[in-house]
């Protein structure tokens, strides 16, 4: 998570959040959401990082953070190559249907 001009690091300690699972829920809409509205500021809304730090965070178990990291991480990099693949496709469809369209090509 980015604070404006400033960063914000976050060391998690391994015996009690599997960092898999701090970045999902840091990153899960609910959490986004809260940020945005502390944030504060007239031409760029920030989030200061002792707000950032006052944020609550619900820690399950290490075992249920562990069990949700091997059902999500699979399930990511799946997410990750169909976006690859999509780009790919984008860029395909893009060089190929002007030419397609001008008759370059015959179907």
């Amino acid at each position: 998570m980015i604070t404006a001009v400033d960063g914000a690091i976050l060391i998690p300690n391994p015996e009690i959040a599997d960092p898999y699972f701090l970045i999902h829920h840091l990153n899960s809409p609910e959490n986004i959401e809260l940020c945005e509205r502390r944030a504060v500021g007239a031409t760029r809304p920030r989030i200061s990082r002792r707000e950032l730090a006052s944020l609550p965070v619900l820690v399950p178990p290490l075992t249920l953070q562990r069990d949700f990291r091997e059902v999500a991480e699979p399930l990511n990099q799946q997410c990750a190559n169909l976006y690859r693949q999509n780009q790919k496709l984008r860029a395909a469809r893009d060089l190929l249907l002007p030419r397609l369209m001008s008759g370059e090509i015959a179907v």
